[in-house]
């Protein structure tokens, strides 16, 4: 199948190119940069046969789908560019601005007969997949609740763009949390919401972002602070037999089974259980980096989207889930107010 890239910027030189690289069944025809120069070094570096400076361009070529990773203030006019051109879109997150240009979009999409998948990749990586599988067999029982825990510290990587976001850097980084929550719980809809930005005592701004989702399976948290000394990712299912731990940076699952008595045994057990899982589960991860694999589930979504668009299986995502994440957000928001 043949790909062209939009954005040649970092989510797509350290992610989606590489995955669809690997890809056995996916061409990287072009690539699209507002920066000649970056849209040439990552189209010679993965093999794209053209280059452009143009969305136009690209968009002219022989390909059957797009992969769009720019900033998201561009994504509606983007995917909606890309669809009447009759192309199929891969998306980063957050799919739009307001959930009523995703709504858009989806209307469009299903006119076209095209897919439109956002990119929520972390329901493809390897931690979250394990605790699906032992949710579906029923090994851990039904999901109870879940929590998503966000600390994110200034010194990290982080967008030179987001400031123009609504709610800044809280729009860019609570999809994943909030798309993982409604996988485990179903449905999610916000029952109350917080948000609050003052500076710490060595005058470092701190914004904190609190809400409580009501689920069709189980209620569901959301906590994030910008601004902590160190940046930490963290779903937390409670289920009817065990306590599942998702790390979405080390891409590993702790898994904690029912205590007996909570006597010193199952305190001591607990500690040693989650402690070897740890460091198992990092060694893992690390080798998967380490043959260049350690995706954070992108090579599964650009996989199972390209089997899509060739009819083969399932979209991975659709415009209706990406879209339903952005209202989520609009209404925590909202409800701060």
């Amino acid at each position: 199948m043949n790909v062209g890239v939009i954005g040649a910027g970092w989510v797509a030189t350290d992610r989606h190119l590489p995955a669809l690289k690997r890809a056995k069944n996916a061409n990287i025809v072009a690539v699209f940069d507002r920066n000649s120069d970056r849209a040439g070094v990552a189209a010679r570096k993965y093999g794209a046969r053209e280059f452009h400076a143009s969305v136009d361009g690209l968009l002219d070529q022989q390909i059957d789908a797009v992969v769009i990773c720019t900033p998201p203030q561009a994504h509606f006019e983007l995917i909606t560019q890309s669809l009447e051109a009759g192309k199929h879109v891969l998306v980063e997150k957050p799919f739009t601005l307001i959930g009523a240009d995703g709504e858009k979009v989806a209307a469009l999409a299903a006119a076209a007969n095209l897919i439109v998948a956002p990119s929520h990749n972390f329901l493809y990586a390897n931690s979250t997949r394990r605790a699906k599988q032992l949710i579906e067999s029923g090994r851990a029982g039904a999901v109870i609740s879940a929590s998503g825990v966000q600390l994110s510290s200034w010194n990290r990587r982080l967008p030179t763009w987001y400031d123009d976001l609504p709610g800044g850097l809280f729009f860019d980084e609570a999809p994943h949390l909030l798309y993982l929550m409604r996988e485990f719980v179903g449905e999610l809809d916000v029952a109350t919401a917080w948000r609050d930005l003052r500076n710490a005592p060595n005058g470092q701004p701190v914004e904190r972002t609190e809400a409580q989702l009501v689920g069709e399976r189980g209620d569901a948290t959301l906590s994030m602070i910008t601004g902590a000394p160190l940046s930490e990712w963290y779903v937390t299912l409670v289920c009817e037999k065990k306590i599942l731990i998702i790390d979405l940076f080390r891409d590993i699952m702790i898994d904690l089974p029912a205590e007996t008595a909570h006597n010193r045994k199952d305190v001591l057990g607990v500690s040693l259980r989650t402690s070897m899982q740890h460091w198992v589960g990092t060694f893992s991860s690390g080798l998967r980096v380490l043959r260049g694999k350690g995706d954070y589930g992108h090579g599964l979504l650009v996989s199972q989207f390209i089997d899509a668009v060739e009819g083969a299986v399932e979209p991975p995502t659709t415009a209706e889930d990406g879209t339903r994440v952005v209202q989520l957000m609009e209404s925590i928001l909202e409800k701060a107010e």
